[in-house]
């Protein structure tokens, strides 16, 4: 038979009062809410998810894109015509305008004739 050692009594050994006490302050925090942090518990298929959004909408971005430079290549086409048009134009408007006028070479000055005088 084993020997308890007898300076050990029973009622010092354990102070349930304070152990009580204890577990009553424990309790009266407030419980932890680990809600918040539930969705660590599929963060890779939410990563995947997120990830398969972003690289749709990329693609769809670069569709968009590439369908809007079509677009403004035609429409660069169209402008520039128009412009050229418009130059080719002014151009001729100014060149049919210069024929029209005389070289001032043609003109023939009197060097001997009398000083004008306005009346």
């Amino acid at each position: 038979a084993m020997k308890m050692p007898s300076q050990i009594k029973a009622e010092d050994n354990f102070d349930y009062d304070k152990s009580i006490s204890t577990l009553h302050n424990i309790e009266k925090e407030p419980a932890v809410d680990f809600s918040e942090y539930m969705w660590m518990e599929n963060a890779d298929e939410f990563d995947e998810q997120v990830m398969k959004q972003l690289e749709e909408e990329e693609l769809m971005e670069e569709c968009i894109e590439a369908m809007l430079e079509e677009d403004d290549v035609l429409d660069d086409d169209v402008r520039s015509q128009e412009k050229m048009g418009d130059i080719v134009y002014e151009f001729t408007k100014i060149i049919s305008a210069k024929g029209k006028m005389e070289p001032a070479k043609k003109i023939c000055l009197n060097p001997n004739a009398d000083e004008f005088i306005p009346r």
